[in-house]
């Protein structure tokens, strides 16, 4: 019985032996340690995400270092600023300066350059580019139509503390040769005048679209045929009831007349009524909404509007209307 147990006990170790043996090892020795090998093979196109082609808007700060015409490196940065990408505005607008352009441009890029600086809070670079701008044109004045209230607040701050320095800027260009100032083009404004018109005047009677359209020759005509014939129509119904006697009837010779006055009064309204048809038709066809009335007038930037604005006048051919 203790020889049975013992070889039973020795095939097991030796059992269990073969099987550890058999096993891959679970790490490298210690002396033996060496990295395992990394795959650099790139994943495969059809498998990895590509960027998103022509996109509308691309961030400036997020491209390479902007380059390109002045004109075109400011227009970048208005989109820029339309966008909300104020360090756009900034890179596109430092990239311009760098470069030659007109003066107008160059008043534009320091505007912009203040602009963005300020709502970026970085008031000190927001004041180095206003300053640039009150250097080169003294009386500047930012648009309160497009610049918000607090930053144009900033800027007259800074021209008060900085009048010292514009004041001797001004007077040098008062006293500058007038071929030497910087050429500016004079502003002209023309008053254009307008007739707008009513179309349901088309369908009123005595040649009223008529006027309305300019035709005065066809209307006076409309409206003295049309005025005939209703007098006429009218004239002869008083005439019929005239001839009648108390009691509603007609004597013979009396009878006779009435008929005759009464195919009077039916011609004469048919008359009418076929003027009125042809005003109505005529007057569709010629029908405008508006009409220039005169030739454009030159007038005083003075004595203009300082905006668009429309007044309205009553005229005897229709509404007049001045922008």
């Amino acid at each position: 019985m203790r020889t049975l147990l013992s070889g039973i006990l020795a095939a097991g170790v030796c059992l269990w032996g073969a099987a550890a043996f058999s096993q891959e090892p679970l790490s490298a020795p210690a002396g033996d340690a060496s990295p395992a090998p990394q795959d650099t093979s790139s994943p495969d196109d059809s498998v990895a995400p590509k960027k998103a082609e022509n996109w509308p808007f691309v961030p400036a700060t997020q491209q390479p270092s902007p380059s390109g015409m002045p004109w075109q490196l400011l227009e970048k940065a208005r989109q820029s600023y339309e966008y909300g990408d104020f360090r756009g505005v900034i890179a596109f607008v430092r990239a311009a300066l760098s470069q030659e352009m007109e003066e107008s441009l160059v008043q534009d890029a320091y505007m912009l350059l203040g602009l963005c600086s300020y709502l970026l809070h970085e008031y000190s670079e927001a004041k180095d580019a206003f300053t640039s701008l009150l250097l080169r044109v003294p009386d500047y004045r930012l648009d309160p139509v497009l610049v918000p209230p607090n930053i144009i607040t900033f800027f007259e701050e800074l021209k008060v503390a900085l009048k010292d320095r514009l004041d001797p800027i001004r007077a040098r260009l008062e006293t500058q040769p007038a071929r030497d100032k910087p050429k500016t083009p004079k502003a002209r404004v023309v008053e254009v005048r307008y007739e707008r018109h009513q179309w349901a005047y088309n369908f009123l009677p005595f040649g009223v679209g008529q006027f309305q359209n300019g035709h005065t020759a066809k209307a006076y005509g409309l409206l003295g045929s049309q005025a005939a014939m209703l007098a006429l129509n009218l004239a002869s119904y008083l005439s019929i009831i005239t001839l009648s006697d108390a009691d509603g009837y007609y004597t013979k010779s009396k009878a006779d007349t009435a008929r005759g006055l009464q195919v009077t009064q039916y011609v004469s309204a048919g008359a009418f009524l076929g003027l009125w048809l042809y005003g109505v038709i005529d007057g569709l066809v010629y029908y405008q909404d508006e009409v220039k009335v005169g030739a454009p007038q030159e007038v005083s930037p003075t004595l203009a509007a300082p905006g668009p604005r429309a007044s309205f006048n009553f005229t005897g051919d229709g509404f007049a209307v001045h922008y």
